[in-house]
């Protein structure tokens, strides 16, 4: 029940554009009596989460990088994330946190569109180079290693 009045609390501070980025209204609420009683963080880890990925699937304006990283810190959605994912979906789950991966930032010369926004580009651009790199040094080996056995 008390979990339930917090997060309540916490709807309508992100509801109210005045409100929805004012780290002291946050703290108030998620460090208040409520919030540390039992079981509350819990429940808030998960709760609120779905709910600003619900808002960000709607098109609703994210949090501020300063709030998202006390929130972050204050219910430690990173270690918990792999059971957030399972009771509330990965694409949810990315949709707030991003993805596990971070990605690099794009270079300054990139071509608009190169990266979609709010989508994580995966680590591969070095990959396939390092590949080939390996696979020539792996052929270069066996030629001289097949030399000398012969």
């Amino acid at each position: 029940m008390r979990a339930g009045q917090v997060m309540t609390e916490l709807e309508s501070l992100y509801s109210n554009p005045a409100w929805r980025n004012d780290m002291q209204r946050w703290r108030a609420q998620l460090e208040g009596e409520r919030a540390h009683k039992v079981g509350v963080s819990e429940v808030l880890r998960s709760d609120l989460l779905g709910f600003l990925a619900r808002q960000a699937q709607t098109g609703e304006p994210v949090l501020s990088p300063e709030l998202m990283d006390y929130l972050n810190e204050r219910l430690e959605w990173p270690r918990y994330r792999a059971q957030l994912e399972q009771r509330l979906g990965e694409n949810s789950v990315s949709r707030v946190l991003g993805s596990p991966l971070q990605p690099e930032a794009p270079a300054e010369d990139a071509a608009p569109g190169d990266q979609v926004e709010g989508q994580a580009q995966l680590p591969t651009q070095g990959f396939g180079i390092a590949l080939i790199g390996w696979l020539v040094a792996l052929m270069i080996l066996t030629m001289v290693f097949g030399e000398l056995m012969n």
